[in-house]
């Protein structure tokens, strides 16, 4: 899948630069370290919870991960909102709202 490669490129580097092992950063998340391992190599894309817990946890901008350096957005979004949950789709739904606010 493209661009999911890029999105867990970006969770690796970010999991590293704050120090953490897959072990580390499993436990904290309350997932196994293999979620994570697949989440990185770019053969799972991170649930919508999952993602916003792994931005807490390492503290990173999910709006620069999506960015167009890294992933083109059309592309991130549009695999999240195919694969995600109805209530993964009402998150998103809702942090579109959220953002649009705080540009007025």
């Amino acid at each position: 899948m493209y661009g999911t490669e890029n999105i867990g490129a970006a969770i690796r580097a970010a999991r590293k630069q704050n120090g953490y092992t897959q072990e580390e950063l499993a436990e904290r998340l309350e997932v196994t370290p293999t979620h994570i391992k697949h989440i990185e190599s770019g053969r799972r894309l991170p649930s919508v919870e999952i993602l916003f817990r792994v931005a807490s946890e390492l503290h990173f901008s999910i709006d620069k991960l999506l960015s167009v350096d890294t992933v083109p957005k059309a592309s991130a979004l549009d695999t999240l909102l195919q694969k995600g949950s109805a209530k993964e789709r009402l998150l998103l739904e809702k942090i579109a709202e959220t953002i649009m606010e705080a540009s007025i």
